[in-house]
């Protein structure tokens, strides 16, 4: 029961968090941005995200280990890219 409340939870906030975005941008604006840009480009900057990514998920999995805390890379990993996605909402002096 208490994890299917908490899925349901994570899709709600989601949610949530999603349709605030997408009504405070110009939607046709980031989509003609979005086309102009340069394929091959995006794909690096995307695939450079990932790859700097599992290093310092990594990094963090033997700094904590050392404090007695086991987390998985794939967890770490995931937490990374949540906290790089919520850095590119919240206003830098919140973040």
């Amino acid at each position: 029961m208490k994890r299917s409340v908490r899925l349901v939870a994570t899709l709600i906030v989601s949610a949530l968090a999603l349709t605030y975005i997408l009504l405070k941008i110009d939607i046709h604006r980031t989509a003609e941005i979005l086309r102009s840009a340069d394929p091959g480009w995006v794909a690096l900057s995307a695939s450079l995200l990932f790859v700097m990514v599992f290093p310092m998920a990594w990094r963090w999995k033997l700094l904590l280990r050392a404090r007695g805390i086991r987390e998985g890379v794939p967890w770490l990993t995931r937490a990374y890219l949540v906290g790089y996605a919520v850095g590119q909402v919240l206003p830098t002096s919140v973040g």
